[in-house]
């Protein structure tokens, strides 16, 4: 699977000013945020899936997983320091074409990087049709539901994945205020 080129589209449709009235500029960025960060996930996730597939043994999985989060927070530091030098010297001349083109850039980076991912894991596991699920594996929704909450470890880190989630978006809407004013002056 790959991530569809819808992702860097639309994330750069949601820092796109077309001239619409206030209500269907609204409606307009909200579908381009909602369909961006939809076909994200999709990548996303087939890439968090791909730890299981490459590793075999419990301890392979932890390695992977813990290099996944370390590149993951090394990628987080570099892009911290590049981005605000990369904003303030693409809106020198437009706020608006700063925006659109820094994410544009970043969005087809993003793609490219998974592109490299699922290139070089392809044909590493094959689908086979053949293989059929046990009826017995499988579990209810009741089930899994009854799991999580009776494992107060995953409802922690849940809860903290949450809590991290809802302050990051929060802080990004403080950003806006900081470019809009604070750097433009």
């Amino acid at each position: 699977m790959t991530p569809s080129p819808f992702t860097p589209s639309f994330f750069t449709l949601t820092f796109t000013n077309f001239p619409l009235s206030y209500n269907l500029k609204l409606i307009y960025l909200s579908i381009a945020y909602m369909v961006a960060h939809v076909s994200l996930n999709f990548a996303y996730n087939a890439h968090l899936g791909m730890i299981s597939v490459l590793s075999k043994s419990v301890k392979d999985r932890l390695y992977l997983s813990t290099r996944n989060v370390q590149f993951g927070m090394a990628s987080t530091i570099l892009y911290s320091l590049a981005v605000i030098p990369l904003l303030t010297y693409s809106s020198r001349l437009n706020p608006t074409w700063g925006y659109f083109s820094t994410v544009g850039m970043l969005s087809v980076l993003q793609v490219f990087g998974y592109w490299n991912l699922f290139y070089q894991t392809k044909n590493y596991e094959k689908y086979d049709s053949s293989k059929n699920l046990d009826s017995s594996s499988k579990i209810s929704l009741w089930e899994m539901i009854s799991q999580v909450m009776g494992n107060k470890q995953l409802l922690f880190l849940i809860s903290a994945d949450t809590m991290t989630n809802v302050s990051l978006f929060s802080l990004f809407t403080f950003a806006i205020y900081y470019f809009k004013s604070v750097i433009s002056g």
